[in-house]
């Protein structure tokens, strides 16, 4: 991260300066790294700084700002202009001072980092606790959907059968001659189906009442013809019946 680059450029720095004052390094060399590095360690510290800071850090952050300013003016700015003069010989002198005045200023740096790492450790940690309660509320989603489709799915077969139930006991009325037996067509898928075997029940119905009077007409028509053989018969019944008086009494005298 930033802090962490900050804090390694800055240690460079101090390391390259022991270094100079042992002889180790030259001068040069080290003005050359340690200019660099002061500029590379400005730019970042200007990019975070323009970062979101809890009011914690961003407490820290002044406090490594004000730190940080105090090494560099009386410690390491100090130290460079000596080199540059070409006063190498005090740098050793100088040193314990340089090295005092960066104490404080990378302990609060690593006090940002950790606290960096404690605030990137909570946000994980409510990011993972979120989408756990995402998952639950999805599974839970889930579940509900699947016990509303089951219970849907049960009434829909429910009602399914006992629309069947009833259109098997209209037809059985009209396989029995019970012709105005009444028909709910109801609103459901049955409806058209029941709307069919209301127009059988219909048709059936008037057969049955041509039917009826059909056998009505023909118990009128065989009455008359009963009545008029009747009338006819009588009257040759008479004739006969006169007949066979008046052959008694011829027979008589």
């Amino acid at each position: 991260g930033q802090l962490s680059e900050i804090n390694r450029l800055m240690n460079d720095t101090i390391i390259d300066l022991s270094f100079t004052a042992n002889g180790v390094v030259s001068a040069e060399e080290f003005l050359k790294h340690a200019e660099k590095q002061q500029e590379e360690v400005e730019k970042i510290w200007t990019a975070y700084m323009a970062t979101y800071l809890t009011p914690e850090e961003s407490e820290l952050a002044k406090t490594f700002t004000a730190q940080r300013k105090e090494f560099n003016e009386k410690g390491l700015i100090p130290a460079i202009e000596s080199l540059k003069a070409g006063h190498t010989e005090g740098l050793s002198e100088r040193l314990p001072s340089v090295l005092e005045l960066f104490g404080p200023v990378t302990d609060t740096s690593k006090k940002l980092i950790q606290l960096q790492m404690d605030v990137a450790s909570e946000e994980y940690q409510l990011s993972k606790d979120h989408h756990i309660q995402g998952l639950v509320v999805f599974t839970l989603g889930i579940l509900l959907s699947m016990i509303t489709a089951y219970v849907l799915s049960k009434k829909l077969k429910e009602r399914l059968i006992a629309r069947l139930s009833y259109l098997d006991s209209c037809l059985n009325s009209i396989a029995g001659g019970n012709f105005e037996t009444k028909i709910d067509v109801g609103q459901d898928e049955l409806g058209k189906t029941l709307v069919a075997v209301k127009a059988l029940q219909a048709k059936l119905m008037i057969g049955e009442l041509d039917k009826k009077e059909l056998a009505a007409a023909a118990q009128k028509a065989k009455m008359l013809l009963a009545d008029d053989f009747e009338h006819r018969t009588s009257g040759v019944i008479r004739a006969l019946a006169n007949a066979a008086t008046s052959l008694q009494s011829m027979a008589a005298q």
